[in-house]
């Protein structure tokens, strides 16, 4: 069996961190027998030409988008080369914070307070109290969620929404979590044909965070900060109900994969922030592993052997 496993121009400028990750997958797999190859895709026809070049029977992109910013996800589905992740389908919907919000709706998830305003506005409603949480309606990794996106005034948050500096014409105003507990849960799972593993995370912060202070910046000075949160498994009494329902997410569009979907606490309830349609994968693997009592090398594979029916 083939894997390529794929890392991007624009993953490789974040920390070293990213990189060992995929090439302890290269050496687990390895183990068991595949033949493996790292690359690093700059564009999407670089992509492409090195996937009809090697022609693996499937592939881990740790970050989908290339530096001519076309989805390399695009390439998979025209080659019909399956991936680890799940479908492009669900991963966009995961990608616009409101969309997500109304999957978490349909299947009785919580979430903060919100609404969508768009730039060149002068004035805007807020149907709830301040301080407000401000970010890019559509995205993911993290793009735009800065420590300086919360606000009290609403002149000062109508005043950033229309910066010539911002690039988006939709932004979501959510209502500002405070968590005393400086820590968020997470709910990483693996779904496939032949296997339901799971964990359940605890993310503990040096810093008094929710989820506007995960990232201080995107400078790569700034990153070690971002890794100060290390993550335990926990016993969550409600952990199998929420694996159930995400389980239901995939059925509904007929998908299968690995996903990570983070919560923060507030008065002994769980409201979710956001779902990871292509999760941190170095704390993920080891603690699911661990949980489900298995060996990491042993699950690395078995999610790739299983991916390759999905």
């Amino acid at each position: 069996m083939k894997a390529l496993l794929v890392n991007t121009e624009l993953n490789l400028i974040r920390d070293i961190g990213t990189k060992s990750t995929l090439f302890k997958i290269k050496n687990y797999l390895e183990d068991y027998g595949w033949c493996v190859e790292y690359f690093v895709a700059t564009t999407y026809d670089i992509y492409k030409k090195k996937m009809m070049e090697f022609h693996p029977d499937i592939t881990l992109c740790y970050d989908y988008k290339s530096m001519d910013g076309i989805d390399l996800r695009k390439v998979n589905t025209e080659l019909k080369i399956p991936d680890i992740f799940v479908s492009s389908d669900l991963l966009e919907i995961f990608l616009n914070k409101q969309s997500t919000k109304d999957v978490a709706l349909e299947f009785n998830f919580k979430t903060p307070e919100s609404m969508i305003v768009r730039r060149n506005t002068d004035h805007i409603d807020i149907p709830f109290s301040p301080p407000y949480f401000v970010k890019p309606l559509h995205g993911g990794d993290s793009r735009g969620i800065y420590h300086d996106n919360v606000f009290t005034n609403k002149e000062e948050l109508i005043k950033y929404i229309n910066s010539t500096s911002l690039i988006d014409d939709d932004y979501l105003i959510e209502e500002f979590i405070n968590n005393d507990h400086s820590s968020e849960i997470a709910f990483f799972l693996s779904y496939y044909p032949n296997h339901i593993y799971y964990s359940t995370l605890r993310y503990h912060y040096s810093l008094p965070v929710n989820q506007t202070y995960k990232y201080l910046s995107k400078t790569i000075k700034d990153y070690p900060s971002m890794y100060s949160a290390y993550p335990e498994i926990i016993d969550y009494p409600y952990s199998e109900e929420i694996i159930d329902k995400l389980i239901q997410i995939f059925n509904k569009w007929n998908t299968y994969g690995i996903i990570k979907s983070e919560f923060i606490e507030r008065d002994s309830a769980l409201l979710l922030i956001e779902v990871n349609g292509i999760p941190g994968l170095n704390h993920c693997f080891k603690h699911t592993s661990i949980a489900n009592k298995i060996s990491e090398n042993e699950y690395i594979n078995k999610i790739f052997m299983d991916a390759l029916q999905k």
